[in-house]
């Protein structure tokens, strides 16, 4: 898993702080937002808080440190610009009555702060503008290296917000704003068609991607997608009779294939098997796929060249319309 630098630690420390701190509340701040899993392979609480202090002090140091950070006359630690013009602006746009519940540096200037009510981040490309979306209108996806807000904001727009995976963050983000996990069901054989599509589909979602052969329980998942190849206008055997085997009720799931002739019709069957089950159907996507099943063999197939690479970017553009759903 990729780790983010140190310096971002202490950017949010002192955000947190209003732009301005003791060195020694900075300190403290840090140690709040370093990763669990640093935290606990240090032996001691003591060990830890030297090993802060050192990453922070070579943070202020660095020549990194020396663009972002300066003492002021009192000996506090304090923004240089545009830094603190940025995380000021994002400040003084969040409603007084509001509880920051976490400040989250991004990267290239770029700050977000979510409070109890809303997600305000402050995009600087290519100038600084201020989008503020309420946290029921909002969506967290997430994998071990990579994390991303989807937020309707207030004039309709969505946008999405992303940065380097962090424990501490993710965390925060989880109390506040509902984190969607997703889990696509694939078998794909033959030609590896309706693969190409789910690993296109996975990427998009920051979903888990298995065979239906290891799939046993999908408690854990807010959305589940289900697809195959079409065998005599069927769905794959094994991916049917997982559907029966799973408890769906009220689970959101959607559906996929690819066949030579690309009818999204194909789905239907597994879509009324899944409604049976209780699940709750959110999507429907086909495309053509090259096929020498059966007969098709005989002549050399159909639909070569297939899925292309438009037919994947309609895979990418209906998962994301997935994620933007109920926002």
């Amino acid at each position: 898993m990729r780790r983010r630098e140190n310096i971002y630690y202490v950017i949010e420390a002192l955000a947190y702080l209003g732009g301005v701190g003791d060195p020694e509340d900075v300190y403290n701040k840090a140690g709040e937002l370093f990763p669990q899993s640093i935290i606990k392979s240090y032996p001691d609480a003591g060990a830890f808080d030297e090993a802060v202090r050192k990453a922070v002090d070579d943070c202020l140091d660095s020549a990194a440190g020396k663009k972002v950070f300066k003492r002021n006359p009192a000996g506090k630690l304090v923004f240089k610009e545009p830094y603190a013009r940025l995380a000021r602006r994002v400040r003084e746009g969040i409603n007084p009555r509001e509880t920051i519940r976490l400040w989250w540096y991004m990267g290239n200037e770029e700050f977000c702060a979510v409070t109890d009510k809303c997600v305000y981040f402050l995009s600087v490309d290519p100038n600084p503008v201020l989008i503020r979306g309420s946290v029921n209108s909002a969506k967290v996806i997430s994998n071990e290296e990579w994390m991303t807000i989807i937020l309707k904001s207030l004039n309709g727009i969505t946008w999405e917000i992303g940065s380097e995976y962090d424990e501490t963050i993710f965390a925060l983000l989880k109390e506040t704003i509902f984190c969607l996990k997703t889990l696509i069901v694939c078998e794909s054989y033959h030609h590896k068609n309706t693969l190409k599509v789910a690993s296109r589909m996975a990427a998009e979602l920051y979903a888990d991607l298995l065979p239906a052969g290891e799939v046993d329980d999908i408690e854990k998942y807010d959305l589940v997608g289900f697809g195959s190849g079409i065998y005599f206008n069927k769905h794959h055997r094994r991916l049917r009779e997982l559907v029966e085997k799973l408890n769906l009720k009220d689970k959101r799931v959607f559906v996929f294939s690819t066949s030579g002739i690309g009818f999204k019709c194909f789905n239907r069957g597994l879509i009324r098997k899944l409604r049976k089950k209780g699940a709750v159907i959110v999507g429907s996507f086909a495309c053509r796929g090259y096929d020498t099943f059966g007969i098709l063999k005989k002549i050399g197939g159909i639909a070569r060249e297939r899925p292309n690479e438009r037919d994947l970017k309609k895979a990418e553009a209906f998962a994301r319309g997935l994620l933007r759903a109920d926002l």
